[in-house]
């Protein structure tokens, strides 16, 4: 069984972040994605509804949905410390670099989503800060370029990747 490093859930940015309470290595899984799967149309009646957040593309029509856990509480970042990673169909958070202790954990949301019914307006305040966060497809060239070399990309945005070329 694989052990995770112990994290916490506190407040963050007028919400909550995750955060770690240990050293983290570069490639370390962090935590499990487990909310139920849903299917997009349940998201798109939630992004209708104006209450799209909170889900986690991992297919071409397929979602997590909230857990309870402190996977749903992982923010977004134009400068994340991680990504997610697939694994036999299960879902991690996998740390892009070392992070020390007491760091929050980010990952860019906008490189899991591909015609993702949801947008926002990112105020992570990152030097590179892209403002305006939805689909992977909209993430400057150069960025989406790098996070593809990183193996940062999961595999349904790969796959939508190799349809349109």
């Amino acid at each position: 069984m694989t052990r995770f490093p112990q994290v916490e859930v506190r407040a963050s940015h007028g919400g909550h972040g995750v955060f770690v309470l240990e050293p983290v290595t570069a490639g370390a899984r962090i935590l499990e994605f487990v909310g139920p799967r849903v299917g997009r149309d349940e998201v798109e009646r939630a992004a209708a509804a104006g209450v799209g957040d909170g889900f986690l593309q991992i297919g071409e029509d397929e979602f997590y949905a909230l857990s309870g856990g402190p996977d749903d509480f992982v923010n977004h970042s134009c400068a994340p410390n991680t990504h997610i990673h697939c694994v036999a169909g299960q879902y991690f958070l996998i740390a892009s670099r070392d992070i020390a202790s007491g760091d929050e954990l980010y990952f860019d949301y906008g490189v899991t989503q591909i015609a993702f019914p949801f947008r926002f307006h990112c105020l992570c305040g990152a030097a590179n800060c892209r403002g305006p966060i939805g689909n992977y497809d909209e993430i400057p060239a150069a960025l989406m370029n790098e996070y593809r070399a990183l193996g940062m990309v999961p595999p349904h945005v790969e796959a939508a990747l190799a349809s349109d070329a």
